[in-house]
């Protein structure tokens, strides 16, 4: 370029001749107005998070709409409490008995935990009395164990127990007494099946043979899926009032007041005729009569007394449906009585046998040598005093 030109504007410089026209064929002008004017693209992730918010509204729905119609449908929470716990391979539980009147005050704690046929119980029990004028306070502990086919029992502060109501009741505690309850105060005695084989054989094998169907129950679940099916088929709890939901122990907890259905408890009862389980108890003792037990049923209903007022209520777990509280309460003009129980289902249990124990045969055997004893030494001739029985009118010597 000729460096004697001026110099031009500092803005843009504008072509001053035609560009060269460019060889090959040119694409054809397009008018204007045929572009139509560019719009954003939607964003994808917008529409699929759109899509999945709808989805989790319209599926949550359906969700709580299932969760409240079938899970936490009454009848089935119900049913699945009743399932879970006849089918739980260990419990435990705490609870409690009242009884109130205007004499009596009777107080029952209790605890106990099983697996299978073996189980637990140890009680306390205070009794407070003020009929006839006396005033009568006792507290004892008690427990029972079963282990095996062998039942174990244990009775503490029976000595103080006894030597209160000897007091209460202006009783003098025979002297024979006294060595016994030495052997049975704080002492497991243990009962088995061959105990009482020189008494009756039969009742030996019988309970032999029922801690063995109970055993088969335990460990069986085609026998318990037919007892489930059973009472699936006449299902004997009818829910009358559902009640406001609580906490039990920590465990936000459903609540019933439920009644039991006479016709219901008469078909299960009738039922078991046709099980493994009813058939094999039969086998034990022929006597059992499912129908018999099922016609008492109906006749003590019809011999309720009305004036008692009754309630029963059952609570379960929200979630996993799980019995948490029994509780049943019963009142009339004259008393009042209160049964709570707490479960707990699966738990660890380890029932063992006591370390000692006396069997109920020595205990009997000691039992009789004390009162041969005492009644030997009492009419002994050298102690004995026959002037009374001398100077008798009806001595015709």
């Amino acid at each position: 370029m000729d460096s004697n030109q001026p110099n031009l504007p500092t803005e843009p410089q504008q072509p001053v001749a035609p560009a060269p026209a460019p060889v090959g064929p040119q694409p054809q002008p397009q008018m204007a107005y045929a572009q139509p004017p560019q719009s954003k693209k939607p964003k994808k992730g917008l529409i699929i998070g759109s899509i999945i918010a709808g989805a989790l509204v319209v599926f949550g729905g359906a969700g709580a709409l299932v969760y409240n119609v079938w899970y936490q449908n009454p009848e089935k929470v119900i049913f699945d409490a009743l399932t879970h716990a006849f089918k739980s391979e260990s419990a435990t539980g705490t609870g409690t008995v009242a009884i109130k009147s205007d004499d009596v005050d009777l107080k029952i704690t209790f605890a106990g935990e099983g697996q299978g046929s073996d189980g637990r119980v140890d009680t306390t029990i205070k009794f407070d009395s003020k009929s006839s004028g006396e005033n009568i306070s006792i507290n004892v502990m008690a427990s029972v164990l079963v282990k095996g086919e062998t039942i174990y029992f244990k009775l503490d502060n029976v000595q103080k127990t006894v030597d209160q109501l000897a007091e209460a009741y202006g009783m003098e505690v025979p002297e024979y007494v006294t060595p016994i309850i030495k052997k049975i105060d704080g002492q497991w005695v243990s009962v088995k099946s061959s105990d009482y084989e020189d008494v009756s054989k039969e009742v030996a094998k019988q309970q032999r043979c029922v801690t063995d169907v109970f055993d088969n129950l335990s460990n069986s679940k085609d026998m318990k899926n037919e007892l489930v099916d059973l009472y699936k088929e006449n299902q004997i709890l009818v829910i009358d009032e559902e009640l406001p939901a609580k906490k039990i122990d920590g465990v936000g907890s459903l609540g019933y007041e439920i009644s039991a259905d006479t016709n219901a408890a008469q078909g299960f009862i009738k039922g078991l005729d046709d099980t493994e389980f009813g058939k094999e108890l039969k086998k034990c003792d022929d006597s059992v009569n499912f129908a018999e037990v099922a016609d008492a049923i109906k006749e003590a209903d019809k011999e309720n007394d009305s004036d008692v007022d009754t309630k029963f209520e059952l609570w379960v777990s929200r979630f996993g449906h799980q019995i948490t509280e029994v509780n049943f309460t019963v009142k009339d003009d004259d008393a009042s009585g209160v049964f709570v129980f707490n479960p707990k289902f699966n738990q660890d249990v380890a029932v063992e046998a006591p370390k000692s124990s006396i069997t109920i045969k020595q205990l009997q055997e000691d039992i009789e040598k004390a009162v041969e004893e005492y009644y030997s030494t009492l009419f002994d001739d050298s102690s004995y005093d026959y002037s009374d029985e001398l100077s008798s009118p009806y001595n015709l010597n």
